[in-house]
């Protein structure tokens, strides 16, 4: 054979015996395995058997524990009900299957409750286990998913109770209340459910729901103390004084605790009968003393201004509790105003501060009273570093920096202010004051400037009372700006509505005062300034008032007086600096005035009034160019200041520059016609230019535009005495009598008015007669001495009054204006007439009747006059205006002709002129 037949019967000859080895190999290895799978499915056959016995064991105890515990049915229910419900939410089963499970969330809530028992009372609550709870949280989420609420279950008032009851146990306080007040609409007597929400809302802090259930609970049960205390705690808290039946109730019921007695002081005390609250108080501290008793009891005694038993009480209070921050704050409160103990009342406050209390403000005004001025702006600088927002602390500081001459801070601690400080009255009310401040600071003269600043402060007062429409200080800042506007009705208006809100505030008072001084009142502002006088009785602004009112009635000695105790209180107070500049000049000190101008002027350089005030004090000493300097320069700033032209115009005509004075004060009067100063200053001019008419005619213009311009009456009455024009000369010194009854130039000169009327009617009578026959001139004699003798007559009579006087004057009241009046009235009715009487004499007048009385009086008399002055004949005074004097000539003649026996006496005269 060949080598390769060889080789391959050789190959296959291995091979196939390779083959028949593995296939006896892999048999050996199927025969193994197929005995192991015989043994492994014999072994499971007794596991499934085991199985089988062990799960119909657990089916057949799960059934007797179902048996034991039907409850477990409807949880166990209710977990398949949820996890098909989370499956279906999951996205696990179409539309039908939502809808179905939103359905099927009932069952599983019935399932919840069919575990539970009892009235479904928190207060008397069923506990649950941790496995019941878990499922209230399972399901209340799920209802949240599916954006289910108590209503859509339809449950029944039990059940809403019940489940409210587990799902308060379950910590979700929210649904409880839900399924509670469903529970309310179900059944709204139901006290469990009252109860329930009673404790719900004590624990949400909810007074006024607490507050209707507790009523309503004690519709049912009256009689039970804890709810009629809780429901008397409740009411005084509110200050609602229907806790007083309750307490009382309580009272009669003889269960009165220390707690109720505290409430019965707290009930008194709102309804300002202090007495009943301190034995309230003192009835409950004898019985059980707590510190809350003792503050209250100390706070009482604060209200009643009874400070040294308010001290032991409040002692009392911190010695059981030193960390009290109230019983500190009420401490400090009752210090403040003891005598020599405000380092105390000062320590009260820095331990109230660091323990919370709202005190800062205080403390700051100790700090201040003890001279420690820097302490106390560092104090309310670190107090509103703290609480910016602040705005009491802010307006405070504000305030502060205002005091002390340092506008300018108080201004930017304004403008640093956030937002929401502005939310409130406070820093309105100051940036107001300090715009007021500025206006003052800025007067010119001409009222322009005071107007725009006077605009600014009442957006800001306005602004305050925007935000608090019970602002008294908002008011009366109103009624100020109003009142220096000239608007009095609207003043009127705003302080009686600061004086409802701050009854007892005497800065309305002096502003009600200085309103009537507006209204030139000064009797009324006096009675206003002394009520406010009784209410503060240390107030710079009352002793600024009353200089005012002192300046007015012509006291300077006590204005100066008491505008030196405003400046010695507060030396930048602008308008009573002025006000004593006034004053001193008034008196002749220029000096001083001088010395108060230029304190002015160098506070505030920008002060034109102060500028036009040493120009006035320069004209006094003589120094008219320097005058004129400042006129000058107020005007090279406000070239339209009518004061300031009259001013340089009297400045110039002293320095005889006549024509140069002429322009100024034809500018002044386009510009202020009402000006009185301005006509009569241009009066003096044409007297200097030798233009009497023209003098005359300006010197009345004066006069009528302020008839008490007493040199402009006189320089009329002058002009027309001058000219021998008796009649007129008559009534002109009238006038200057009617402004100063006791001028002795008036006097004087009125009386050479009447001999110089006697002399011209003479001078006429006997011109008249020259060329008659000597028979006439006999009866021209008796007439003449007729009136010698009515002169005779009536100094007799005069004498016989002036002997009556004194028993008169003893038992006479001084009486009104009106009272005088009838006085006089009933005297012409007795005596047919006046005889140019002098009724202060007479005692029907009081002799120190003031100017406006006098007015008021006039305003009487004309009344009186008009009744008797055309029936009698005496001799007697009246206005013209008041009857024609052809009329009481008529009558005259007319009685004459009619030879009435009763006026058939000697011949009478009358004449007309003011009384």
């Amino acid at each position: 054979m060949e080598p390769v037949t060889i080789g391959l019967t050789l190959f296959f000859a291995a091979a196939s015996g390779a083959v028949i080895w593995w296939l006896a190999q892999a048999e050996i290895g199927l025969r193994k395995l197929r005995e192991d799978f015989e043994t492994a499915h014999s072994e499971t056959a007794q596991l499934m058997k085991s199985l089988n016995a062990q799960t119909e064991e657990l089916a057949d105890s799960a059934k007797a524990l179902q048996r034991a515990h039907p409850g477990l049915a409807g949880i166990i229910e209710a977990h398949r009900t949820l996890d098909y419900l989370q499956n279906t939410l999951a996205g696990e089963g179409d539309g039908d299957a939502v809808k179905a499970a939103a359905s099927n969330t009932l069952s599983a809530v019935k399932g919840l409750l069919a575990t539970r028992s009892g009235d479904g009372d928190i207060e008397d609550a069923t506990p649950a286990d941790a496995g019941l709870l878990n499922l209230v949280t399972r399901v209340l989420q799920t209802m949240e998913q599916l954006e289910l609420k108590i209503s859509d279950l339809n449950l029944s008032n039990l059940e809403a109770r019940r489940f409210g009851e587990i799902v308060f146990l379950a910590g979700d306080r929210t649904w409880a209340a839900a399924c509670y007040e469903y529970a309310l609409e179900k059944a709204p007597r139901e006290v469990s459910t009252l109860r329930s929400l009673s404790r719900l809302n004590r624990e949400s802090g909810n007074e006024e729901k607490l507050r209707t259930n507790l009523e309503n609970l004690l519709e049912s049960t009256p009689d039970d103390p804890e709810l009629l205390r809780e429901h008397a705690r409740i009411l005084t808290k509110a200050g609602d004084a229907a806790a007083e039946k309750g307490l009382r109730r309580l009272e009669a019921m003889g269960i009165e605790t220390a707690e109720d007695k505290s409430m019965l002081a707290s009930l008194a005390a709102r309804a300002g009968d202090t007495d009943g609250a301190l034995q309230q108080i003192e009835a409950a501290i004898a019985s059980n003393p707590t510190g809350e008793d003792w503050l209250r009891k100390a706070e009482l005694h604060l209200a009643r201004n009874e400070r040294g038993l308010g001290i032991t009480a409040v002692d009392e209070a911190i010695a059981l509790d030193r960390q009290s921050g109230p019983a500190w704050s009420i401490r400090a409160q009752l210090l403040t105003g003891e005598s020599g103990r405000t380092e105390e009342a000062l320590k009260a406050a820095v331990h109230a501060v660091a323990l919370g209390e709202p005190l800062q403000l205080l403390k700051a005004e100790l700090l201040e009273r003890l001279g420690r001025g820097e302490e106390a702006k560092k104090s309310l600088e670190d107090s509103l570093e703290k609480h910016p927002e602040n705005p009491e602390i802010r307006a405070q500081l504000v305030l502060f920096h205002h005091q002390i001459g340092d506008p300018e801070s108080a201004f930017q601690i304004l403008a640093e202010a956030p937002i929401e400080a502005w939310e409130g009255p406070a820093l309105h009310l100051q940036k107001g004051r300090l715009i007021l401040a500025e206006a003052d600071r800025y007067r010119d003269g001409t009222g322009e400037k005071d107007r725009e600043l006077l605009a600014e402060a009442d957006l800001a007062f306005e602004a305050a009372l925007e935000a608090d429409r019970e602002n008294g200080i908002g008011w009366l800042g109103k009624a100020r700006i109003q009142r220096m506007l000239k608007d009095n009705s609207e003043a009127q208006i705003s302080l009686a509505r600061a004086r409802r809100l701050l009854p007892d505030e005497p800065l309305i008072a002096a502003e009600e005062a200085l309103l009537a001084l507006d209204g030139n009142d000064i009797e009324a502002a006096a009675r206003l300034i002394s009520e406010a006088h009784v209410l503060e009785r240390e107030s710079p602004v009352i002793d600024y008032v009353k200089g005012v009112i002192a300046a007015r009635r012509g006291d300077l000695n006590e204005a100066k007086r008491l505008f030196d105790v405003v400046l010695a209180d507060d030396p930048h107070h602008v308008r009573a600096r002025l006000n004593r500049c006034t004053t001193l000049m008034m008196e002749q000190d220029y000096h001083s005035a001088l010395d108060d101008v230029q304190t002015l002027l160098d506070a505030h350089p920008e002060l034109d009034l102060a500028k036009l005030r040493r120009g006035e004090i320069m004209m006094s000493l003589g120094e008219w160019a320097e005058a004129e300097s400042n006129f000058r320069e107020v005007l090279d700033k406000h070239e339209k200041n009518p004061h300031a032209l009259i001013q340089l115009g009297a400045a110039l005509v002293a320095q005889d520059r006549l024509t140069e004075a002429e322009q100024p004060l034809n500018e002044a009067i386009r510009l202020d016609g009402d000006s009185s100063e301005g006509w009569y200053q241009r009066g003096l001019l044409y007297i200097a230019f030798g233009q009497f008419d023209c003098a005359l005619s300006d010197f009345e213009t004066a006069a009528l535009k302020d008839k008490h311009h007493l040199n402009a009456l006189l320089r009329i009455a002058a002009i027309h005495h001058e000219n021998k024009d008796w009649e007129l000369a008559e009534i002109a010194w009238r006038n200057v009598l009617d402004v100063e009854p006791d001028n002795r130039v008036a006097r004087r000169r009125i009386q050479d008015a009447f001999d110089g009327q006697t002399v011209v009617k003479k001078a006429a009578v006997l011109s008249s007669t020259s060329g008659i026959t000597i028979a006439d001139e006999i009866e021209v004699t008796e007439v003449e001495v007729v009136e010698e003798s009515i002169v005779t007559e009536i100094e007799e009579i005069e004498t016989i009054i002036e002997n009556e006087t004194p028993q008169q004057t003893t038992v006479k009241p001084r009486g009104t204006a009106m009272d005088w009046a009838d006085a006089i009235d009933l005297y012409i009715k007795e005596h047919g007439g006046v005889v140019n009487q002098d009724f202060k004499r007479l005692g029907l007048i009081p002799e120190d009747i003031t100017s406006g009385e006098r007015a008021r009086l006039n305003e009487e008399l004309s009344d009186s006059f008009t009744k008797h002055k055309v029936n009698n004949f005496r001799v007697f005074y009246c206005s013209p205006s008041i009857i024609e004097p052809d009329e009481v000539k008529a009558q005259y003649e007319k009685s004459q002709n009619q030879e009435d026996p009763e006026l058939a006496q000697e011949d009478f005269e009358f004449g007309f002129g003011n009384l």
